[in-house]
């Protein structure tokens, strides 16, 4: 079921996470490395991350998310609260902010586009298999912007806004 949402939740944003040729400066790429194990009866594991998980950017400035791990999810990009980072594994498989990042509100979600400031809560840009996104950030110098994949939620990453 859950997988079924995250398609819909896929279909009604591919638009969001097309490719853009925008001019980054160099350093401010953040790629999706890792990749999934199954055994039956013994072992599940997934290493996804965020590579780097922290970067400092200009406010003002374009960030780039690569899509470079060996799986074939798709992820999130989603500014949440510190306190709502899950820490525990029992907080990754009930994950809270994760929920409120897939509730469609009004019968939209609020996803960016080329043009638009990712710099609150909720602010999400789906990210499908073999993209990258740039993302403008428009927080002020001095804000720290937290960020997960709604998705894999222990996927969690630190963007430190700058001058």
């Amino acid at each position: 079921m859950k997988k079924l949402a995250i398609l819909g939740f896929a279909l009604a944003l591919i638009g969001g996470a097309a490719s853009l040729a925008l001019a980054v400066p160099p350093g401010n790429v953040i790629t999706t490395v890792g990749d999934e194990s199954f055994q039956p009866n013994a072992l599940i594991q997934a290493t996804f991350r965020w590579d780097p998980g922290s970067v400092d950017v200009a406010s003002g400035h374009k960030l780039t998310f690569v899509y470079g791990n060996q799986g074939h999810d798709p992820h999130t990009i989603s500014i949440v609260n510190k306190d709502q980072l899950p820490a525990t594994v029992q907080q990754v498989f009930k994950c809270k902010v994760c929920k409120e990042i897939f509730k469609f509100q009004d019968g939209h979600k609020r996803v960016l586009g080329p043009d638009g400031g990712f710099n609150e809560f909720g602010d999400t840009i789906f990210f499908p298999p073999g993209t990258s996104t740039n993302v403008k950030i428009t927080a002020p110098p001095g804000t720290t912007l937290y960020f997960m994949c709604a998705i894999h939620p222990w996927m969690q990453g630190t963007i430190y806004v700058t001058r």
